[in-house]
């Protein structure tokens, strides 16, 4: 999604009704999931993410951008971007801020613990991540659904909070 779209949604969100809000959520995810958001969760945690952050961070702050735009962005930008590829693995969604960021993970029931396996990979994934210094945070599909309004004000105040994380 390109910053033009986020500046869009960011004007229509801050005049919007609670219903128009949930229906402009409804439309970001739509087009999370046409620019390569692999799930509906991913596609939900980050719409909610822009979401949150216009309406309770003082937004417009956030501009989602895809990997592949990331090293375009200038320096100081406060991002959220999607399928970022670290190391051999691919991460959901990375929060950015002042050279800080932290991963988030999103995981549904279809590719996260639905066997030993799976639970070992995730957390075989975490503690490469976390070994060099990068908080990770993973939200259940149950989590997102239920509530993620709450999922996005969690990663968006971790971030604030870890204001000194340097990348």
């Amino acid at each position: 999604m390109s910053s033009k779209v986020s500046t869009e949604l960011s004007r229509r969100l801050l005049a919007t009704s609670k219903e128009t809000q949930e229906s402009v959520l409804e439309s970001t995810i739509d087009i999370l999931l046409a620019s390569g958001c692999e799930s509906p969760i991913e596609a939900l945690m980050g719409a909610a993410t822009l979401l949150y952050d216009q309406l309770f961070m003082g937004g417009p702050r956030l501009e989602i951008c895809s990997a592949a735009d990331f090293q375009n962005q200038e320096r100081g930008k406060r991002l959220l971007i999607s399928q970022m590829p670290v190391g051999n693995y691919r991460i959901d969604w990375v929060l950015v801020e002042r050279g800080g960021f932290i991963f988030i993970e999103c995981d549904g029931h279809d590719f996260h613990e639905r066997t030993k396996e799976q639970a070992a990979r995730d957390r075989s994934k975490d503690r490469d991540i976390q070994r060099n210094g990068v908080p990770i945070l993973r939200f259940t599909g149950s989590e997102i659904y239920r509530d993620p309004m709450y999922c996005a004000e969690q990663a968006l105040s971790f971030l604030d909070e870890r204001g000194q994380v340097r990348a």
